[in-house]
């Protein structure tokens, strides 16, 4: 069965951009996790702090959330949307990757921040 790419590299297979690009570098870019949920830097990013959030589960539309797993994705956006703050500000964008699997994107979009509070 041809799985995504994302399903690939979250069950450690190969054959996912990620595993090619970091082999021999890092295991994993797991940030932060749930029981339904992962955090993952998007490779590529055109600003430091740009994120994905994926379901651990396959699925194709955020309608196919279970009433628990709308639960968790609350959770982890209100833990990461308190980290995410120190890149400035952005936004979250839904969409569906082929082979359809959706995906929740935080986009950073302020360059000129890159100093955490506190840190002047």
């Amino acid at each position: 069965m041809n799985q995504c790419e994302f399903c690939q590299e979250l069950q450690g297979l190969p054959g996912n951009r990620f595993g090619a690009m970091y082999a021999g570098i890092a295991a994993s870019r797991i940030v932060a996790q749930t029981e339904h949920f992962v955090v993952l830097p998007t490779i590529g990013q055109l600003f430091a702090g740009s994120l994905l959030i994926l379901p651990r589960v396959h699925k194709e539309t955020c309608a196919e959330l279970q009433r628990t797993q709308q639960e968790g994705l609350a959770a982890i956006l209100k833990r990461v949307t308190t980290t995410i703050r120190q890149f400035g500000w952005g936004f979250f964008r839904a969409r569906r990757e082929v082979p359809y699997r959706w995906q929740l994107r935080y986009l950073s979009c302020s360059p000129s921040r890159r100093t955490p509070p506190g840190a002047r």
